[in-house]
């Protein structure tokens, strides 16, 4: 019984002690890549008002514009646009 005290104990001190770490090493200052160098040859900047908008164009066609709803990475809609073959019927810009 004193084992299975000294464990709870244990448990109860270890716990907010690594939660404490955790919080710590989140707000330590890091270093961020540049979209920009994370970015290939067909991949645009524009800026608008003080904010970077980054936007490719592919394909022929009618003019067609694509928008993600979130800020989640640019290249998550790729195989989407190649199953639909939107690059052949459309002249897609995509912007993120």
């Amino acid at each position: 019984m004193k084992r299975i005290k000294k464990l709870f104990l244990g448990t109860l001190i270890a716990l907010p002690l690594i939660y404490l770490i955790l919080i710590i090493v989140a707000y330590l200052p890091y270093e961020t890549t540049p979209i920009e160098e994370l970015a290939g040859e067909q991949d645009k900047f524009i800026e608008v008002n003080g904010h970077t908008i980054h936007y490719t164009k592919q394909g022929t066609g009618k003019p067609l514009i694509l928008s993600q709803p979130d800020t989640s990475y640019w290249r998550l809609g790729e195989p989407f646009a190649k199953a639909w073959n939107i690059g052949k019927k459309y002249k897609a810009n995509k912007v993120s």
